[in-house]
């Protein structure tokens, strides 16, 4: 028994001068350092979601279909290094990250990505998307998709929320000093204004999507030989049958006025126009939007719509997100619908045209 009692002490002061020796190496070295030398606990694998929710905690305010989660700090994974200036700002010795979930569709994930790619740009902090799979993962060649890892507690996480969807809010652009995760649907440009020329190669479409669109712009040139496309987008679907929230989608009337516009926009310089439409309703458009200087597409994953419209050169778009990112991936001339958000609905409280559509966009309504 005694000596069982005298192994118990010995153990436990080895323990003790483990601890201490561990706490003044730490004082000394900073504690990123000494735990850089600790291998990570790595959540890639076919388990990634189960294993993370187990070591995060998931925010409020984001929707089922994507969840965004909170981090437990240190990651590692397929992260491409930033300039190392950049990644100095910090607390002590660790990198400053800003993150975010993803939450509803292709062009609602698109708006978040890309205000967390802007602020994080803006601030010289490392962009960080939590998610590993999503619409936008599995429509283009994102990088920054990272994993985190519980060997890290150096900084705490501090949740920041957007309040309006489509208002600029500076506070989000001026961040405590801490790792910060952000969430809201922060539908402005001039969130990532400064980030223009990262985020068009970060939004590079899967090369299966992107062969795809390239073989359906070579079918319509066969067809319209030397014309300028112009990618045009009608919403329509929910934005009929939400219209007391303030969605809405325009009337045939709008896409005529909007064609006349881009003609004289564009000038006689370039070569006849050719309007290529795509939409949630083709249908409707094939008997509502006729042109012998309009083609409307053929039924097709939203991805693949989205790549071809991105190959035009200008754009006429309606309402919502797609439709948004439609006309800013053109980087031509855009014409926009005006009468999106209806007047005097919960989403025009939401909402402020100069926010929402870049000061260049033209915009007409119905």
């Amino acid at each position: 028994m005694n000596s069982f009692r005298n192994s118990t002490l010995i153990i436990a002061l080895v323990f003790a001068l483990t601890v201490v020796i561990i706490k003044i190496y730490v004082g000394e070295t900073g504690r990123v350092d000494f735990l850089s030398k600790i291998k990570p606990v790595t959540l890639l694998g076919p388990k990634w979601e189960e294993t993370q929710s187990k070591n995060v905690s998931k925010l409020a305010n984001h929707s089922s279909d994507e969840e965004t989660q909170r981090p437990t700090n240190t990651l590692k994974g397929n992260e491409p290094r930033q300039k190392a200036g950049k990644e100095k700002e910090s607390t002590g010795n660790c990198r400053l990250f800003v993150s975010t979930g993803l939450r509803g569709r292709l062009g609602n994930q698109m708006f978040e990505y890309a205000a967390t790619v802007g602020v994080a740009h803006s601030q010289g902090r490392i962009p960080a998307l939590l998610t590993m799979s999503s619409d936008l993962q599995d429509t283009f060649q994102v990088t920054h998709a990272r994993t985190f890892n519980t060997s890290d507690s150096c900084d705490s996480w501090q949740v920041v929320s957007g309040v309006h969807f489509g208002i600029f809010e500076i506070r989000l652009t001026k961040l405590p000093t801490k790792n910060i995760t952000m969430s809201g649907f922060r539908q402005s440009w001039k969130y990532f204004a400064s980030a223009q020329n990262e985020l068009k190669k970060e939004f590079t479409f899967k090369e299966r999507i992107s062969a795809d669109a390239k073989n359906l712009e070579e079918e319509i040139r066969r067809k319209f030989p030397n014309r300028t496309l112009v990618g045009v987008h009608a919403r329509r679907g929910d934005f009929l049958t939400s219209r007391k929230l303030g969605y809405n989608s325009p009337a045939p009337s709008y896409y005529y006025k909007a064609f006349d516009r881009m003609i004289k926009e564009i000038g006689p310089k370039t070569s006849s126009l050719l309007f290529v439409v795509s939409s949630d309703d083709l249908k409707w458009c094939a008997a509502n939007i006729k042109r012998p200087d309009v083609h409307v597409l053929s039924p097709a994953s939203a991805q693949l719509h989205l790549a071809f419209l991105a190959r035009t050169s200008h754009a006429v778009i309606s309402a919502g997100t797609f439709s948004w990112w439609a006309g800013w991936l053109t980087g031509g001339k855009v014409i926009y619908f005006s009468g999106y958000p209806r007047n005097g609905t919960f989403l025009m409280n939401d909402f402020k045209a100069e926010d929402y559509y870049p000061p260049h966009w033209i915009g007409i309504g119905d």
